[in-house]
């Protein structure tokens, strides 16, 4: 996943490698609208969240977990790939 994201979406997004867990947390930088970029790759077939259920007190975080833990790595790539399509 750290290197698909280095890869694809680098400049879009931030993120930590995760040092342990499932799942990293990824953040796009403010220019890029994740509802958006949700409904364009559930387009393609890809159904992530839209970034809305992680805001809180009226904070937007235009940010999403991303589960890396239960996908095979050619799936990942291609999630990836969707993903970077649709921004």
């Amino acid at each position: 996943l750290d290197h698909l994201l280095q890869t694809h979406l680098a400049d879009k997004l931030r993120y930590r490698r995760p040092t342990g867990g499932m799942a990293a947390w990824v953040r796009f930088r403010p220019n890029y609208d994740l509802a958006q970029i949700a409904q364009r790759a559930a387009k393609k077939g890809l159904y992530i969240r839209n970034g809305k259920d992680y805001n809180y007190a009226g904070i937007s975080h235009n940010g999403l977990r991303i589960g890396f833990a239960s996908l095979l790595p050619e799936e990942m790539k291609e999630a990836i790939s969707i993903l970077s399509q649709s921004i």
